[in-house]
C-alpha cells in the first residue's frame, strides 16, 4: 500500500551526449468524505546527459490510474538533467469499500519520432475508511454467547452501526436480526434468546457445526456499508436420548419355569429389546439404533424427531453366563449414545444321565436299574422326570412306561429267559430330554465261573467245587492227560487273556478268535473287591451293547461291540475310583 512512488523509464543512448530517460515521482492526499485520493505528479528527465544537451522528443504521455493526465504531441526540445519539467495533479476515485489499485505508465519518444522510452507500476493505495469494520470473531456454541470485535476509525461520522448473525454474507434476513452497537465500541456479544438458538440449531440437521456470518452493517451520510467475518458454530451436548431401555424374554415356556421374563435360559429363550422414548437433539433427527451381543449386531432404522416402544426381536442366546448387550442410537449428525446392558443368563443343557442297569448276581430274573442325572437348575426352578419302558428284544412295541427318582435304585423284574430292551428317558420342566436304549442279556450264561465254588460252567451254573460242568455233549481227540494246555486245547477249551491293566477312560480292541464268551473282572472301586462279569458272544452285534459292574454303593460301565471281527471295548462311567482290570476271552 503506498501514498507515494516513482516511475522510471528505460534510457536512449547517444554516442555523444551520454543517456536520456524518463522519471515521474508522485505523492498522494486522500479524503473520507469524498472516498478518493489526490495525486501530485511530477515529470523530469533522468540519465547521464546534462541539461546543457538536449533532444528532440514527442510524442510523451503520462497515464494515472487509467487516465492520460498528460499528453506532449508534437515534437519538442527535451534537455536533459532534469531540465524538462512537467507537473499536475488527479484525483482516484477508490471502490465503495474504500480500497483502489492503479497502474501509473510512462511513455516517451526521445530523439526518435516513435516510443522508444516506457515505465509503468502498479500500485495498491492505501484503503480509505469507509465504515465500521470487524477486527476478529471467534468460533462458539450453539450454548454460549459468541462475541464479535470491530474498530469504528470513522467514530462519529457514521450516523449509526448494528451488527447481526447471518446464514449467508448478504445480510438480508439474518438468522439473529440486527442490533444497535456502539458507534465508538470495540466488542460485542451477543446475548441470545433460546428461539434464537433454535433458528441457527435448526439450520444444522446433518452436521454438529455451522459456518455463520458476523456483519455489521454503518451508515454514513444515507450510504450504508458492511463488514463481514465468517465464525463457526458447533451443537454441543446434543447426542440422542433413551428412557426406559430394557430386554425380556418372549418363550412362554422358559417363563414358566424362570417366573420372570427379565432371566434368560440359554439357547431357549427368545430375546426381545424394548425402548421407551428415543428422542434426537437440538433439531436433530433419529436415525437407527443397534444392538450388539456376542459379535452379532441386529439393527433398526429409524425417523423423526421422537420414537417411543421401539423393538428388536433378538432371538435366542446359546451362552452360558452373564453378557453385555452394547445398544447404539445414531442421529442425522452422526452423534452416537452408547451403553452396555448385561444379559442375566442361566446355564442351559438337555439333561443327562449315568445309569446302571443289570441282574442281580448277573443272571437273576430281578435286574436293579439307577439313573443319576445331570441336568441344569436354573436357580433351583429346574427338575427332572424319568420314566422307564421295557419290552423282550423280540417283541415290537414296549410297555408302558413307569417313573422312577431320580438317583434312586428300584428292581424290577426282566424274565432271565428272554434278551430285554430297556429304554429310559429323562426329561426336564422346560422340555429338553434324553432317551438312552440299554439291553439286558438272558440270565442263564454260556459260561459262568463261581468264585464260591471255584468252578467253571457251560450253558449251565456249577453244583459242585472245584469243576468244570457242561449242560450238554461235550468232545474231545488226542487228549493227553499229562498235558494239561493240550488237553484244555483238544477238549475245545481255551481262556485267552485280552486286556490287563486299570482302565478307566478310552477303549481297547481285540481281535475275535471265535470266542463264545467274554469274562470281565473290574473294580468299582479301587480298594474294593474284584467283581466278575461273564458276557456270552450272542449278546453282541455291531452296535455298542452296554453293561455295569455295580455293589450296592458303586459301579463301572462300560460297552462291547464287535465289528469285521474285531471286539471293542469302551470306558462309560464310574461313580468312584473303579476300573477294568481284566478281559478274558473264552473258546
Amino acid at each position: 500500500m503506498a501514498l507515494s512512488g516513482s516511475v522510471n523509464t528505460n534510457k536512449y543512448y547517444t554516442s555523444s551526449s551520454g543517456s536520456i530517460g524518463l522519471n515521474l515521482s508522485w505523492s498522494a492526499v486522500q479524503s473520507i468524505e469524498t472516498n478518493s485520493t489526490t495525486i501530485s505528479w511530477t515529470l523530469k528527465t533522468n540519465g547521464t546527459m546534462s541539461s546543457g544537451y538536449s533532444v528532440k522528443g514527442g510524442p510523451i504521455g503520462v497515464y494515472i490510474g487509467g487516465i492520460r493526465v498528460f499528453y506532449e504531441g508534437g515534437r519538442v526540445t527535451v534537455k536533459g538533467g532534469g531540465a524538462y519539467k512537467k507537473t499536475g495533479e488527479v484525483t482516484i476515485y477508490h471502490d465503495e469499500d474504500g480500497t483502489k489499485t492503479i497502474e501509473i505508465y510512462v511513455s516517451g519518444a526521445l530523439y526518435s519520432s516513435s516510443t522508444n522510452v516506457t515505465g509503468s507500476a502498479i500500485y495498491e493505495l492505501d484503503p480509505i475508511t469507509r465504515f465500521a469494520y470487524i477486527t476478529s470473531v471467534n468460533d462458539f456454541t450453539d450454548e454460549s454467547n459468541p462475541v464479535m470485535n470491530y474498530a469504528n476509525p470513522l467514530g462519529d461520522v457514521l450516523s449509526s452501526t448494528q451488527a447481526c448473525i447471518s446464514l449467508t454474507d448478504s445480510g438480508v434476513d439474518p438468522a439473529i436480526a440486527y442490533r444497535d452497537i456502539e458507534i465508538n465500541g470495540s466488542s460485542y456479544t451477543f446475548t441470545l434468546t433460546e428461539s434464537e438458538r433454535n433458528v441457527l440449531r435448526a439450520a444444522c440437521p446433518n452436521s454438529d457445526t455451522l459456518d455463520v456470518y458476523f456483519i455489521i452493517k454503518s451508515v454514513m451520510n444515507g450510504d450504508t456499508f458492511y463488514s463481514k467475518k465468517v465464525a463457526t458454530m458447533t451443537v454441543v451436548n446434543d447426542s440422542p436420548t433413551v428412557v426406559n431401555a430394557q430386554y425380556y424374554d418372549t418363550n412362554a415356556s422358559t417363563i414358566a419355569v424362570t417366573g420372570d421374563s427379565t432371566k434368560i435360559v440359554q439357547a431357549l429363550s427368545t430375546v426381545e429389546f424394548k425402548f421407551g422414548t428415543l428422542t434426537a437433539l437440538k433439531y436433530s433427527t433419529l436415525v437407527s439404533l443397534s444392538i450388539t451381543i456376542n459379535g452379532v449386531t441386529e439393527s433398526v432404522s429409524l425417523s423423526g424427531t421422537t420414537q417411543s416402544n421401539v423393538t428388536k426381536l433378538f432371538g435366542s442366546l446359546n451362552v452360558s453366563s452373564n453378557l453385555p448387550a452394547t445398544v447404539d442410537i445414531e442421529d442425522s449428525r452422526g452423534n452416537h449414545t452408547t451403553f452396555d446392558m448385561t444379559i442375566s443368563i442361566y446355564a442351559w443343557s438337555i439333561p443327562t444321565g449315568a445309569i446302571s442297569l443289570g441282574r442281580i448276581n448277573n443272571f437273576e430274573t430281578d435286574c436293579v436299574i439307577k439313573v443319576q442325572a445331570s441336568y441344569a437348575s436354573i436357580a433351583g426352578t429346574n427338575s427332572v422326570t424319568i420314566t422307564y419302558q421295557t419290552k423282550k428284544t423280540s417283541d415290537a412295541d414296549y410297555g408302558a412306561a413307569v417313573a422312577i427318582q431320580d438317583n434312586t435304585s428300584y428292581v424290577i423284574q426282566l424274565d432271565n429267559t428272554y434278551e430285554w430292551d430297556v429304554k429310559v428317558k429323562i426329561t426336564d420342566t422346560i422340555g429338553g430330554t434324553s432317551t438312552y436304549n440299554l439291553k439286558v442279556g438272558k440270565g442263564i450264561p454260556n459260561a459262568f465261573w463261581d468264585r464260591l465254588l471255584r468252578s467253571y460252567s457251560l450253558n449251565c451254573f456249577p453244583t459242585h467245587a472245584n469243576s468244570l460242568e457242561v449242560n450238554g455233549n461235550m468232545y474231545a481227540t488226542d487228549i493227553v492227560p499229562t498235558d494239561k494246555p493240550s488237553a484244555r486245547a483238544n477238549l475245545g477249551l481255551g481262556i485267552t487273556e485280552l486286556y490287563n491293566g486299570s482302565m478307566s477312560s478310552g477303549s481297547e480292541t481285540f481281535v475275535d478268535a471265535g470266542y463264545t464268551m467274554l469274562i470281565v473282572i473290574g473294580k468299582v472301586t479301587s480298594s474294593g473287591s474284584h467283581n466278575t462279569m461273564n458276557i456270552p458272544m450272542m449278546f453282541l452285534s455291531d452296535t455298542n451293547a452296554q453293561f455295569c459292574i455295580s455293589d450296592e454303593a458303586n459301579y463301572i460301565t462300560f460297552s462291547f461291540k464287535i465289528e469285521n471281527s474285531d471286539i471293542t471295548l469302551t470306558w462309560g462311567s464310574r461313580s468312584s475310583s473303579g476300573y477294568i482290570e481284566r478281559v478274558y476271552g473264552v473258546i
